[in-house]
């Protein structure tokens, strides 16, 4: 009787190794890039919902609440607001209790947020380019003129597209919105970087 040999043999497992690379040379750049897409999601959900907790918190402590670009947003003993830094280097909310637009000793901290990601870049308008401040009527405070919606673009680094884009508007209402990041639709800045 003759034994038949258990196992695969080296033709069939080279069979099963070229198929199995085909497969995941397909699958890893879309893998990257969901994860790509999952951190700047995540990002921007951070950011609008401190713009929803800043507008709740005006209204009930009857007190202008300002978020603001921070770096030290973390470090409680040096904690202050940042103009040289974008929103992904983290913030504060504050209620701004003595309305001087600053926060100082009399201000109260609601949250702290640090760093989001290092593998994203921020475009934003000149008005919400370091802070936001809501004001008891839930009402943000943009100049009057200000009759059209205000952008904050969140942008990979690479690649620099509007495909791999966030445009989070806010109107004078307050109220944060995410935008598709076509510019002919909304007027948004965009990730494009010109060659």
């Amino acid at each position: 009787m003759r034994h038949q040999p258990s196992g695969f043999s080296i033709i069939e497992l080279l069979i099963v190794l070229t198929i199995a690379s085909i497969i995941l040379a397909f699958g890893v750049p879309s893998f990257n890039s969901q994860i790509k897409n999952s951190r700047l999601t995540s990002s921007v959900n951070n950011l609008v919902g401190a713009m929803h907790l800043s507008r709740s918190e005006a209204g009930k402590r009857n007190t202008p609440v300002i978020i603001c670009t921070s770096e030290t947003a973390l470090d409680a003993a040096s904690e202050s607001c940042t103009r040289n830094v974008d929103w992904n280097e983290g913030w504060l909310v504050f209620a701004d209790n003595d309305r001087s637009g600053t926060l100082d000793s009399n201000d109260t901290i609601i949250q702290r947020q640090g760093v989001l990601s290092n593998d994203l870049f921020i475009i934003a308008d000149e008005e919400l380019s370091h802070s936001i401040t809501y004001l008891p009527s839930g009402f943000a405070l943009l100049p009057l003129n200000a009759s059209s919606d205000r952008f904050i673009v969140y942008c990979n680094l690479t690649p620099k597209d509007d495909r791999f884009s966030r445009v989070l508007a806010v109107s004078n209402s307050g109220r944060p919105r995410i935008l598709s990041p076509d510019r002919d639709e909304n007027g948004a800045p965009t990730c494009e970087i010109d060659n």
